[in-house]
């Protein structure tokens, strides 16, 4: 069985990115200007939905939660005001200070996320 040009190409990128431990754009989470979320690359069901809004909430309440966002923000202060040398050091705090960032802008998508609407429920009184 012979490639195409373009299957060769993307299986390459496969391989190098298998083998590099590249992050695939598709296996992030994503979510469009309408507000529904990707994940894979595949819009994520209303279940899924629930299922991450409730993890996020639960997450949020957790005390491992806020010792790893502590502990990170301490490390990060360190880094860049104790222990800071040179601007390596600031970058390093930075750094950690962006994956912080980037966590809270990971937990407002889901929390903000939303789902096919659905039907309201009724109640019958008699």
């Amino acid at each position: 069985m012979r490639l195409s040009q373009d299957q060769r190409t993307e299986l390459e990128k496969r391989v190098l990115g298998d083998l590099l431990g590249l992050v695939n754009p598709e296996n992030v989470l994503m979510s469009t200007p309408s507000g529904a979320l990707l994940l894979n690359g595949v819009p994520v069901t209303d279940q899924e939905l629930r299922n991450l809004q409730s993890e996020v909430q639960v997450l949020k309440h957790m005390k491992v939660w806020a010792i790893f966002q502590e502990n990170l923000k301490f490390e990060a202060q360190r880094d860049m005001f104790v222990n800071s040398e040179d601007f390596d050091a600031m970058r390093s705090g930075k750094m950690l200070l962006y994956a912080l960032a980037t966590q809270a802008k990971i937990i407002k998508t889901i929390e903000r996320a939303k789902g096919k609407p659905s039907k309201p429920k009724t109640t019958v009184i008699r």
